[in-house]
């Protein structure tokens, strides 16, 4: 069985109250079910990708940009090259589901 490649994160900027992650990754990576511990706000800067919430899969393209709230859980799938920034509470964590 092949294993999917995942996103690289990485942190981009990190102030007193807010971190900015840099999300990137070329057509197909995964990122599987998770949920931020705070709310968090994506901006699709670059490609398309599927994100799964709530039973529903939304595209973002670039200049995208939704919020999604704390304890939601959630994937993505990139559909071609893709590149956003999450936007988040310094304190707030990401947890993997297992």
């Amino acid at each position: 069985m092949e294993t999917m490649k995942k996103p690289q994160l990485e942190t981009h900027r990190e102030g007193k109250s807010l971190k900015v992650l840099r999300v990137t990754g070329e057509m197909g990576i995964h990122m599987p079910e998770h949920h931020s511990t705070q709310e968090v706000v994506v901006v699709a800067l670059r490609g398309s990708a599927a994100l799964s919430i709530n039973g529903k899969e939304l595209n973002l393209t670039q200049g995208d940009v939704i919020v999604i709230p704390a304890g939601i859980t959630h994937s993505l799938t990139a559909k071609n090259s893709f590149q956003a920034l999450a936007i988040m509470n310094v304190e707030s964590s990401i947890i993997f589901e297992q």
